[in-house]
């Protein structure tokens, strides 16, 4: 099983062809479209992804995108990611928001992730809370963001959350939000 084409991908298909040792490959948007940068790369990924036994995608749409790419292999798998997990009793537990609506968005703070525009939504709006999870190199520029606007007791950036942690937020908020900017190289599912 290789979670990369690039290089893992490369060390199974010669292995297939030395040893015939058969593999797995599994996906996601963004190493698909590093994948496809340069003529060598887009060869290489052709005969990678022709010659595993199965192909695991995180998406319908990455499927569609791999299969347009390489038509004769047989259909991908997909697995969506999943998170959210059930308490030992076999109930999940929803709490109201202090504030309303809670809306969520797990992702890294990355300027393509479009959190601000949540953010300044948010600002629009009565009752309504905001809960991001994630970090990365925006997190300074969002926080001035919601100092900016006064939405401290609105919007609240969480780090270093749990597996477990992350079930108990998915399971509080309403909506889920992900409203991220066109990009040539990295994809959403």
């Amino acid at each position: 099983w290789v979670s990369h084409i690039h290089p893992l991908g490369r060390v199974a298909f010669i292995a297939k062809l030395l040893w015939k040792k058969p593999y797995v490959v599994i996906l996601h948007g963004f190493d698909f479209r590093l994948a496809l940068r340069n003529p060598w790369k887009r060869f290489l990924t052709h005969h990678i992804l022709h010659g595993a036994r199965l192909v695991v995608c995180n998406s319908q749409a990455l499927a569609y995108d791999v299969k347009s790419f390489v038509p004769k292999m047989s259909k991908p798998l997909v697995v969506n990611p999943s998170v959210l997990k059930v308490s030992r009793s076999g109930h999940i537990q929803y709490t109201d928001s202090r504030n309303g609506v809670r809306v969520l968005t797990v992702a890294r703070l990355v300027s393509r992730k479009n959190h601000s525009a949540v953010i300044k939504a948010v600002s629009m709006l009565e009752g309504v809370e905001y809960i991001i999870v994630g970090d990365g190199p925006d997190r300074d520029k969002l926080d001035r963001l919601i100092r900016e606007l006064g939405l401290e007791d609105r919007v609240h950036i969480r780090t270093n959350v749990s597996d477990e942690e992350l079930g108990s937020v998915y399971a509080k908020a309403e909506i889920f939000i992900l409203p991220v900017l066109p990009d040539a190289t990295d994809v959403e599912g």
